[in-house]
């Protein structure tokens, strides 16, 4: 197979660009496949998670992983493929962390593609017939997440046709699947998410008996608010509730997860009632960062959709899913607005490392003590407390001051493994045409 070259007009400026990156690298067509990765935040379990995922799927982890992929150096891999083996490549990778502390960041992955995209714009190409080519030599875009990605598709140089995956199944990556632009995404099951936070908040102030299994199934309903359809997992150690992911790769899987969020809860979670107590129970449910797309443009409408439905507000009157919005980068943004609230705490904490300070805030507030601990819930979710080897914290979960401290967010091993088998599956299929680009 011989590999088409990239039109001259495509490469003129980044070929310039890159002249100053560097020398360039060589590569054999066929057998040679090389990747690029924009991780989120290196110290967020759930980023590891996604590159640990990945790189298992393309057999470029380290044969002794630790618990955080993002601080390990990728290996070259092999993988056989239609009889025929390759060798595969992590080429770049790097934490997309702007000069204001602020990971996950869109605009650092626009100019982190493009200087990539330069580097390798010149790279060599050797044909099956011995002839060298010039191109350029990274094969796939792989990102922690969709605004990363769809960061990835706007930057300088970038060539169409080149596949690029996400994760998080927000609308403007549903919609770049349906126009071809994006491989590929990982659904949080953010119906799912917001449906089991919500119901093990109305079990824990309902002072149900058994508050992570009563509404998780057809077999123990809830009598007043159903049951949660999609699968979840109970973690007794962890006291947390993990939704499965599900990995979008179609436009017709597409088009489903852009229903507004009153059908998708009718979609993936029809089996919720709508309860109907006198007063709305009042919550405290905050989102850690103003400016995230997932958790705005996604889970904000389905909180808008279900929290009347579970009799909870978070407001006098009911107004705004959110209490409050941190700024993505300093926790005291959320700590220093949390109020007494009648019922419970819903926490989507800034640093997965930081949990420690919300509940000493909280435990203020409510004049909590290992000897007169507070009943009152405290549920993080979406961001679950890490301790610095990215491990899970159990010493938050167990923290004397409280007795209902759980996590609801989603299995992020079963997200990074979906979404590791989703780049593989694409390569699977589209071996014979991955070294052309239009």
């Amino acid at each position: 197979m011989k590999r088409k070259l990239i039109p001259a007009c495509a490469l003129g400026i980044v070929a310039l660009m890159a002249t100053a990156c560097g020398p360039t690298e060589t590569y054999t067509v066929g057998v040679n496949l090389n990747y690029a990765l924009l991780i989120g935040q290196i110290d967020h379990n759930d980023s590891a998670a996604r590159t640990g995922g990945v790189r298992d799927a393309l057999n470029t982890r380290t044969e002794n992983p630790t618990s955080n992929a993002n601080t390990e150096n990728p290996v070259v891999g092999t993988l056989t493929v239609g009889g025929k083996t390759l060798t595969v490549t992590e080429v770049e990778h790097a934490e997309q962390r702007n000069t204001a502390g602020q990971a996950w960041d869109a605009t650092t992955a626009t100019n982190t593609t493009a200087n990539w995209l330069a580097a390798h714009a010149n790279d060599t190409w050797v044909n099956e017939d011995g002839s060298e080519t010039k191109g350029q030599g990274i094969n796939i875009f792989v990102s922690n997440n969709d605004g990363m990605a769809m960061a990835a598709i706007n930057a300088n140089g970038w060539v169409k046709g080149t596949p690029v995956f996400g994760y998080d199944a927000n609308a403007d990556a549903l919609q770049a699947i349906i126009d071809g632009k994006l491989m590929g995404t990982v659904s949080q099951n953010a119906p799912t998410q917001v449906a089991s936070l919500l119901m093990l908040t109305r079990n824990l102030i309902d002072g149900v008996e058994n508050p992570t299994a009563t509404g998780f199934s057809a077999e123990t309903p809830n009598t007043t608010y159903g049951y949660v359809t999609q699968t979840t997992n109970y973690n007794n150690t962890h006291h947390s509730i993990l939704a499965d992911n599900v990995a979008v790769d179609s436009a017709d899987e597409a088009r489903q997860w852009l229903l507004e969020p009153a059908q998708q809860v009718s979609t993936f979670e029809g089996n919720i009632k709508s309860g109907n107590v006198a007063t709305d129970n009042r919550i405290f449910l905050n989102c850690y960062s103003q400016s995230d797309t997932f958790l705005n443009s996604t889970m904000s409408p389905l909180f808008q959709a279900l929290l009347p439905m579970f009799d909870l507000t978070t407001g006098a009157t009911g107004s705004t899913a959110y209490t409050v919005s941190g700024d993505g980068n300093t926790d005291t943004t959320i700590t220093n607005n949390l109020t007494t609230v009648s019922d419970a705490y819903l926490l989507n904490i800034i640093t997965p490392t930081a949990a420690s300070q919300y509940l000493n805030t909280i435990a203020q507030l409510e004049g909590a003590s290992a000897a007169n601990p507070s009943d009152k819930p405290i549920i993080f979710w979406n961001r679950q407390p890490t301790k610095a080897d990215g491990s899970v914290d159990t010493d938050i979960i167990n923290d004397e001051r409280f007795t209902n401290i759980y996590y609801v967010g989603f299995d992020a091993n079963q997200g990074g493994e979906a979404q590791g088998q989703m780049v593989l599956d694409y390569i699977t299929a589209n071996i014979s045409t991955l070294w052309s680009r239009i």
